[in-house]
């Protein structure tokens, strides 16, 4: 795949050399500090003032906290192991919007995505 690049107002077409590669790191591992079950209306009040959506997969509405960047958490996340400090989540059928107290914020559906999906059948494994 080529692109065309813009310098400085000089358009240069790149496309003979230049090829974009994307890859998809699996997950192998995930760890986090805290997996806390909430019921639906508690996990939607502690999100809906936030500025992340919620997220949506097999029947489990969750949230995840993920640490700020680090050498740390790249280095484990290109190894494969995903690095979170909290996973809130509870068992819901699939919302369009979460909505509370005239807060609402987007549930995203992550249905197909591997990781989510290994993911909340962990997380509906634990009950």
């Amino acid at each position: 795949m080529g692109f065309t690049s813009c310098n400085q107002g000089n358009q240069k077409n790149t496309q003979e050399n230049d090829e974009l590669i994307l890859k998809q790191t699996g997950v192998a591992e995930c760890h986090s500090n805290h997996i806390v079950k909430l019921d639906v209306q508690r996990l939607i009040k502690i999100n809906t003032m936030g500025t992340h959506p919620l997220l949506w997969c097999n029947d489990v509405l969750f949230w995840l906290g993920e640490f700020h960047p680090s050498e740390e958490v790249v280095t484990n996340q290109i190894k494969g192991v995903m690095m979170l400090d909290t996973i809130l989540y509870s068992f819901s059928p699939l919302l369009d919007v979460a909505k509370w107290n005239g807060y609402s914020t987007e549930v995203l559906d992550m249905t197909g995505h591997t990781f989510f999906e290994e993911l909340t059948e962990e997380l509906k494994n634990r009950t």
